[in-house]
């Protein structure tokens, strides 16, 4: 959607509209669909219903179209009623992001689910008691930005809520997803960790390093530790890893994740939609040529 950002602004608000028609009056939205099929399961996965605002704040980034806010937007069907209700774009994300807020750790953690943005680890918190770290850093940067948005319509109240969240995040992320030199990933329902120097496989992964970055989480030295590490770990001849090392064993408390081949797709591989975001944080951090190179 974002391609078409700068040459095609009026595809990406049809698409943005088409995912917002995805999303149900409570925030929870359709994992996967069909567009003209109605089909789609919906899951507990954690993120997926983030990326409506995710990408509307960068519409709004970009085009300066805030009209768009206030698109009307028809929510799927109440389950139980049959019923459709129709509310603005703006509203749309408002439930998304009230959603996930919802649902977090004493910690001050977002809770997992079924997974985020990599769904294979389907069975880190399907109790809703694992954590996601990396869920953290997307969340904080969303809230960040969409502040000013609730306060341009004029929700001082939710914007000021919103900050609040906002740094409390950044600090639960802060205090417990270090592992060392570089974030952890999550916590499992269990409480044992992924993504930290303890594991035997997946000591590090990559998203909970470049999301730091990309979003602002972490302090500048934080930020240079963290992509160090992935400089060290992750940064391969062919392209940067999604983590290292790669399970070999299927492990019922990760998920599917666990059940590919090591090294391939998201147990570890090359996977490029991750890996442009390791471009970009590495960009961010005033490489271009290492960014080039990466």
């Amino acid at each position: 959607c974002q391609v078409f950002f700068p040459l095609k602004p009026e595809w990406a608000k049809k698409q943005i509209i088409m995912h917002a028609e995805q999303q149900y009056e409570n925030g929870v939205v359709r994992h996967w669909w069909h567009h003209g099929t109605d089909i789609g399961p919906v899951t507990n996965h954690s993120d997926d219903l983030l990326w409506l605002a995710f990408i509307t704040i960068h519409y709004l980034e970009e085009t300066v179209d805030f009209e768009f806010l206030n698109t009307k937007v028809p929510f799927l069907p109440d389950p139980k009623t049959g019923k459709v209700k129709t509310a603005t774009l703006y509203q749309h994300c408002m439930a998304a992001i009230e959603k996930v807020l919802s649902r977090f750790s004493k910690r001050g953690l977002p809770l997992i689910g079924e997974g985020d943005w990599n769904d294979g680890m389907s069975h880190v918190g399907p109790l809703w008691k694992g954590e996601s770290v990396w869920l953290g850093h997307y969340l904080y940067g969303i809230l960040n930005k969409f502040a000013p948005i609730c306060e341009r319509q004029k929700e001082k109240t939710r914007a000021a809520r919103y900050m609040t969240r906002a740094k409390a995040v950044k600090a639960a992320v802060n205090l417990y997803g270090l592992d060392g030199k570089w974030y952890k990933r999550a916590t499992r329902n269990n409480g044992q960790t992924l993504g930290s120097k303890t594991e035997k496989e997946g000591k590090i992964f990559r998203n909970a390093q470049t999301w730091a970055v990309i979003q602002g989480t972490a302090t500048p030295e934080r930020a240079k530790q963290a992509m160090a590490a992935c400089e060290k770990y992750l940064f391969r001849e062919y392209g940067p890893l999604l983590f290292t090392p790669a399970y070999s064993e299927t492990d019922a408390t990760i998920g599917y994740l666990s059940r590919y081949a090591a090294g391939i797709r998201k147990n570890g591989g090359l996977y490029t939609h991750a890996g442009t975001w390791a471009v970009q944080a590495v960009a961010l951090m005033g490489e271009g040529d290492k960014a080039y190179k990466v």
